[in-house]
């Protein structure tokens, strides 16, 4: 399957709202795991069959759901919390194109997590998808396993100010985990651009040339990733007050200069690429340039030497030299001046 876009052929001619999972399934079934929280209580369950909700309730709600394959579940949840099918329709497409979108009672913002896979060695996207309301956040992702590991360890321990703050600062929270994430999978790829340079300035190592474009071709992934991604955080900070507070729009300021950051460092390590090539392709022209002018040395310095052997090869009884005593030895003295003059020659031209 295509890693820009995915397959399809499988929601072609059905209607808008249709609920059609595209994508791969990667876990065999759903599993929903939820936290709540106030200053004072947390309380986590696996498995929540039950999803009343009341948005009159004290804390915040935080439901996760790894696995979206199973369309009549997720169809469940999106009933549960008044989500058009249109938002569920976009939360089933795994190539949906990052994007916030701001509902009646509820905000939907679709974007990407990027991981690096050891088996193939290349950089891998999972989508993730969040709606947040009135004191919930409802977070779907294609698998478990996510960068949330330190926003749950927050919440738990009660560090910072997540457990005092409503489920604005928690959308916050996941998004800027996100954004690091990106930040750390971009220096790791750049630790390993940079290391080429070595290589591309002596240009022997042939595999310079396959390193780069596998290099190019990961920018070019996360940079179809943290683009529109960016685009996601200034839309969060234009929104109405009834879903983004005062005080948490500081923190998406931060987050904005996060995304430019991430983005900047995409395309400093994508020209650092392209430096890169043209300096291999001047250092490999170089090479051969030197190689040529060794060659056009020797066959300039034997082309007299040459014509000498010609005339004195020829079957012809009356050359002169042919029949004298030390007409060898004379002939090879001629060659060696020949040889040394020109070489002299080739040194005050500075061509050696």
């Amino acid at each position: 399957m295509a890693r820009f876009i995915k397959n399809m052929d499988t929601v072609l001619g059905n209607p808008p709202g249709s609920l059609v999972f595209l994508g791969k399934q990667r876990v065999e079934n759903i599993k929903i795991s939820t936290i709540e929280y106030d200053v004072e209580n947390v309380r986590e369950y696996i498995d929540d069959i039950n999803l009343d909700f009341n948005s009159q309730q004290r804390g915040v709600k935080w439901i996760n759901v790894d696995g979206i394959h199973d369309t009549e579940e997720v169809s469940r949840i999106g009933k549960a919390f008044n989500l058009s099918p249109l938002v569920l329709e976009d939360i089933l497409n795994t190539s949906q194109r990052p994007k916030l979108e701001e509902l009646d009672e509820s905000v939907f913002i679709s974007l990407k997590m990027l991981y690096f896979s050891e088996d193939k060695r290349t950089v891998t996207a999972e989508q993730m998808s969040m709606v947040f309301g009135n004191n919930f956040v409802l977070t779907f992702q294609e698998r478990p396993g996510d960068v949330f590991g330190s926003v749950r360890l927050r919440i738990r321990k009660g560090r910072g100010r997540i457990r005092k703050m409503g489920e604005d600062y928690l959308a916050y929270s996941l998004l800027d985990a996100i954004f690091e994430n990106y930040i750390r999978m971009i220096e790791f790829i750049g630790e390993q651009i940079e290391s080429l340079e070595e290589h591309v300035l002596v240009a022997d190592d042939p595999d310079v040339l396959e390193k780069i474009s596998y290099y190019r071709r990961e920018l070019r992934y996360i940079r179809k990733v943290v683009r529109p991604a960016r685009e996601i955080v200034s839309s969060f900070l234009r929104l109405d007050d009834d879903y983004v507070s005062d005080e948490i729009k500081p923190f998406l300021r931060d987050l904005a200069e996060l995304s430019d950051q991430a983005m900047e460092a995409v395309e400093v390590y994508r020209e650092m690429l392209s430096d890169y090539l043209g300096i291999y392709n001047s250092a490999v022209s170089n090479r051969l340039n030197e190689v040529m002018k060794v060659l056009t040395v020797f066959s300039t310095i034997f082309i007299p030497v040459t014509f000498l052997a010609g005339v004195y090869g020829m079957n012809f009884d009356f050359i002169p030299e042919l029949k004298l005593q030390y007409a060898y030895p004379l002939f090879w003295v001629v060659v060696v001046c020949v040889v040394l003059v020109m070489l002299k020659f080739y040194r005050n031209k500075k061509w050696i």
